[in-house]
């Protein structure tokens, strides 16, 4: 493969292998190359190339904030997506599941990595800790939904501190705004061409149709007693 002088404008390559490729004269403004392996290949000669930048995980102003904005709301749900040991996985959080130290929705093949967990009450707490669980992974930022009800904050401005606060636990930068946008985009349209044409996912079987929606199928294994009460809904995500 070669990509002398393309235009790789937004192009995703995270978590891609590329081995001996040139990218001589290749415009990669925006492009995402986070935890992808470079094996001979020379980016130097490459326009706009901007090497990721490296951050270490911490909880800063924007944990923080998100902290006080759970006290302060009804409740706060966010999902998204990453690519971890070849697969994609979805992560949601519900703050309501707080109380009893167990706010994370994973995928059930997942579970044995928390069977250590602490159950923290903090937002903040217990977000750096889902991080160092999932150890290397990439988060894809153009997934995130995020969902309030009575918080102060709500919309873009909810959900650029959530993707604010994600970035500080997990290290990873958020994309350039012209690449996030562009990945978005994709995104959605993926979800509406899924919408449009669900025969298609099922004809292909329930491997196809799972990977469809999103990776594998999400459940609360350490659901709460009180979640589990005739009458009592503990439903995540709408």
């Amino acid at each position: 493969m070669n990509f002398t002088g393309a235009n790789l404008q937004n192009a995703a390559f995270s978590n891609a292998e590329i081995h001996d490729v040139s990218f001589d004269d290749a415009d990669l403004s925006g492009c995402d190359l986070i935890e992808a392996k470079l094996d001979g290949v020379d980016l130097s000669k490459a326009k706009n190339y901007q090497p990721t930048p490296q951050l270490t995980a911490g909880a800063g102003p924007a944990l923080s904030m998100l902290d006080a904005l759970v006290r302060q709301a009804d409740r706060i749900r966010f999902s998204f997506k990453i690519h971890r040991a070849g697969r994609e996985e979805e992560i949601g959080f519900d703050s309501t599941g707080l109380k009893w130290g167990w706010p994370l929705r994973v995928p059930p093949h997942l579970s044995s990595l928390f069977r250590n967990w602490t159950r923290y009450q903090v937002a903040s707490a217990v977000t750096m800790q889902l991080a160092k669980v999932l150890g290397k992974t990439s988060v894809r930022y153009e997934t995130l939904n995020v969902m309030s009800n009575k918080s102060p904050k709500s919309g873009k401005e909810l959900r650029e501190l959530v993707m604010k606060a994600i970035e500080e636990a997990f290290a990873q930068p958020i994309p350039a705004d012209g690449q996030l946008a562009a990945a978005a985009k994709t995104y959605r349209q993926g979800l509406r061409d899924q919408k449009r044409h669900p025969a298609a996912a099922a004809r292909q079987g329930p491997k196809a149709e799972t990977k469809a929606r999103g990776g594998s199928q999400t459940a609360d294994f350490r659901e709460s007693r009180q979640a589990r009460r005739p009458g009592h809904r503990h439903q995540y995500f709408p």
